[in-house]
């Protein structure tokens, strides 16, 4: 049976999102993630953290990541990050990683969407979005989207 696939946006750059994305390399999950963002930032938070991950390119066709690896749909960040300082210039990069994961499930790559934490208020000082909930909605065609936490 083939495994879900679990697109996962990795939040706001500045924050802990890429972070948290960075430990997905070493857990033992029923399911594939593939962590949407930024390759570079990601590269540069495993340094700063002292990971060792292997950022691997996804491919939906793949039979997916082994242990220590990380598969990484590669969108780029609007401007450089530093850890823990916002900048609402990637307020829109963040809603592309939203974007793109909605899109990857109505295009069937995705079978659920997992967010890592972001900052609705850079987003919203930055006048770049109506809500994600609202957004969900409105790309979905009015589909309800189901919401949790771990």
């Amino acid at each position: 049976m083939k495994q879900p696939v679990f697109a996962v946006t990795s939040g706001e750059p500045a924050g802990i999102g890429p972070d948290i994305c960075l430990d997905l390399a070493f857990a033992r999950l029923p399911c594939r993630c593939a962590v949407l963002g930024d390759k570079n930032l990601l590269r540069a938070r495993a340094e700063a953290l002292g990971k060792s991950v292997v950022l691997r390119d996804f491919d939906p066709e793949s039979g997916g990541a082994a242990y220590g690896e990380l598969e990484v749909l590669h969108i780029p960040a609007a401007e450089a990050v530093e850890a823990g300082r916002l900048n609402p210039a990637n307020a829109a990069y963040v809603l592309q990683l939203l974007d793109t994961a909605l899109a990857g499930i109505s295009d069937g790559i995705f079978d659920g969407i997992v967010t890592a934490p972001l900052h609705k208020g850079i987003i919203n000082d930055a006048r770049a979005s109506t809500g994600f909930f609202q957004r969900t909605h409105r790309i979905s065609g009015g589909k309800k989207a189901a919401r949790g936490r771990l």
